[in-house]
């Protein structure tokens, strides 16, 4: 499922089943007549070499700049590079992982399963972030970061009478 947009530019890519490349959707209200069309896109995705994109992940168009994938990442399945996303070289993203759009992720980085990065946050080099994390603000390079979720919130009391 490649559109004529899209750019692979390295060599050893591996595409897997299922995956594909989204068009954002950015619409544009015309003022005399009060319709929203689609705006034109001068983005792209430009993927390095050596890139291993497992199934069913989805990497979305750059709007205005370029969605880049650097040399040497491995995304594993179900993952979404959100639109004018950057991934440094050797970034490891995990199964299930949400990079909403314009995120940057420094080169040597390994986000765990389950991550979710809120649109325009930087995250460092060197960084690894644990599973199931919830990311808002930057992350500074050769940072830990995990969500803490242990313990019982409060007891269940759907089922008593």
């Amino acid at each position: 499922m490649l559109h004529e947009d899209k750019v692979i530019q390295g060599t050893n890519v591996f595409w897997g089943e299922g995956s594909g490349f989204g068009l954002p959707l950015l619409l544009e209200l015309d003022p005399e007549t009060k319709t929203r069309t689609r705006k034109s896109f001068t983005g792209r995705v430009v993927i390095g070499n050596r890139v291993h994109i497992g199934n069913n992940v989805t990497i979305v168009l750059g709007g205005y700049r370029t969605t880049k994938i650097g040399d040497d990442c491995w995304i594993n399945h179900s993952a979404n590079i959100g639109h004018d996303t950057v991934l440094g070289d050797r970034v490891v993203v995990g199964n299930g992982v949400i990079l909403l759009g314009e995120v940057e992720v420094g080169e040597d980085t390994y986000i765990a399963a389950g991550t979710v990065v809120k649109p325009k946050v930087r995250i460092g080099e060197r960084c690894m972030i644990g599973i199931g994390s919830i990311i808002t603000e930057p992350v500074p390079d050769d940072a830990l970061v995990y969500t803490k979720r242990d313990g019982v919130i409060r007891r269940n009391q759907f089922w008593e009478e």
